[in-house]
């Protein structure tokens, strides 16, 4: 009697922990199913604002975050600034320069690991840009790699409904992040092959055939709004 009871004991422990994994696994499908749809949607543009736009407003929309931001590194002044963001104001968006190392997003670029702080405004690595800022209850930093190469970080700052950030969506917006580098890479070549088909590799200046481009462009518009078009060329080898 005392065997049957234990077996049955077992039996109900072993499904309610199948239940858990099911439930775990349908999740973990989900998200997958999102993810693909949402690295699509950004890979069909190869204008690199855009791109960057999207990348932050869906990392936020994946995670259930209250605001986010996407940093780059500038190699000139060898600090991180925010590129595009959601739910952050401008005063604080052109305020925010970190050097590498410094503050939560610096310490994500230069470890190149994600990071997940509850209390984020407690965490000693975390830096106020603005008096009247927010305290942020939870924070999650991850990196934007290219072949180990950290290019920037995603943030996203407080969970909706007052939650806190988990494990999950820390793993989630990693890999979300993995796959948005490579779609920054892709419209940062594309921008510079554009670039460089209509400038002079060795000025820099515009080459003939934009200018032959614009002045086709500038000659229909003239003659559409009937207005008068002037050309000034000038010879500045000298």
């Amino acid at each position: 009697m005392l065997n049957k009871d234990r077996e049955k004991t077992e039996s109900k422990k072993l499904k309610k922990e199948l239940d858990v994994l099911n439930k775990e696994r349908r999740r973990l499908n989900r998200e997958l199913s999102t993810l693909k749809l949402i690295i699509s949607e950004i890979n069909s543009t190869l204008n690199l604002n855009r791109v960057l736009d999207l990348i932050i407003q869906k990392g936020i929309q994946i995670v259930e975050a209250e605001r986010g931001s996407l940093m780059l590194f500038d190699h000139r002044k060898e600090e991180l600034y925010i590129k595009s963001s959601v739910g952050l104001n401008k005063r604080t968006v052109s305020a925010v320069r970190i050097a590498p190392g410094e503050g939560i997003a610096g310490w994500v670029f230069k470890e190149g690991k994600p990071l997940l702080i509850k209390k984020g405004a407690k965490d000693p690595r975390f830096k106020k840009f603005e008096e009247e800022e927010e305290e942020l209850k939870s924070i999650i930093s991850v990196p934007l790699k290219i072949k180990n190469k950290v290019i920037g970080v995603i943030n996203a700052d407080d969970k909706r409904e007052g939650d806190f950030f988990s494990i999950g969506d820390l793993n989630l917006l990693s890999t979300f992040a993995n796959q948005a580098a490579i779609a920054i890479q892709n419209a940062q070549l594309h921008q510079e092959v554009k670039q460089q088909a209509i400038t002079d590799g060795l000025t820099g200046l515009y080459n003939f055939r934009y200018i032959k481009s614009r002045l086709e462009e500038e000659v229909k518009r003239a003659q559409r709004f009937e207005h008068y078009l002037a050309l000034i060329m000038a010879d500045i080898d000298d």
